[in-house]
């Protein structure tokens, strides 16, 4: 368990893709991927909250924050959620997402968005910005080779800036639960995020040094 994250003050929105799938077992396995995801998090009223959104053409909260307070009855819960089915659309899940968290005040935020198909536009691009704007952290799992569905990995990975894991197919679900857990924890992003800067400062002192002794002026 990744104890520095799993049981702090947090609001964990996992948001799921509930599309019509061809294969009959996807929606099931997605939401069991959700399930495994909660047992990482010690989930309480004063520490980790979670609920659950899903979305097609629209987006609706089949479990909202407080309504379960241990992660067996999350997970209880999750399997039992029936599936909107239509199209995909990103934009209105993050939208919910921002929604929904926007009362969780000084409680990290985050938001793991659970899809097997991705194809980018301006709509989930903006939708995006503002969840990210809004201090929400998101996290990307996606299902690569679902039947009769595509997904834009590269893209993927651009809109949630490297924060995510691929699973080749849904069966693949369960061996990435760990990596995207340790992925949606805030104080890690900060600090990769530090060490970037700090990479970077680093870098541009060490240039601007050598830059000073490559340039002698010539004294006659």
């Amino acid at each position: 368990m990744f104890t520095e994250c799993s049981s702090t003050n947090l609001d964990l929105v996992f948001v799921v893709d509930a599309s019509t799938k061809s294969d009959p077992s996807g929606w099931s396995q997605l939401l069991s991927f959700v399930s495994n995801a909660a047992r990482f998090y010690q989930i309480s009223s004063s520490g980790v909250r979670v609920a659950l959104v899903q979305y097609a053409d629209r987006a609706t909260t089949s479990i909202p924050f407080g309504q379960h307070n241990d992660a067996n009855s999350f997970g209880s819960a999750v399997s039992r959620t029936g599936q909107l089915g239509g199209g995909s659309n990103l934009a209105t899940g993050l939208d919910q997402a921002r929604s929904l968290l926007s009362g969780s005040g000084s409680r990290s935020k985050v938001a793991i968005i659970v899809t097997d198909q991705f194809r980018s536009s301006s709509a989930i691009s903006a939708a995006a910005t503002n969840a990210v704007n809004s201090g929400i952290l998101l996290v990307g799992v996606g299902v690569s080779g679902a039947a009769g569905l595509f997904l834009d990995s590269s893209a993927f990975q651009s809109l949630l800036q490297n924060r995510v894991v691929i699973a080749t197919g849904y069966a693949s679900l369960g061996g990435v639960v760990s990596q995207a857990v340790s992925q949606a924890c805030p104080a890690q992003a900060t600090r990769k995020q530090s060490s970037l800067i700090s990479y970077r400062t680093k870098k541009s002192n060490i240039l601007f040094s050598l830059a000073l002794l490559l340039y002698r002026p010539h004294v006659s």
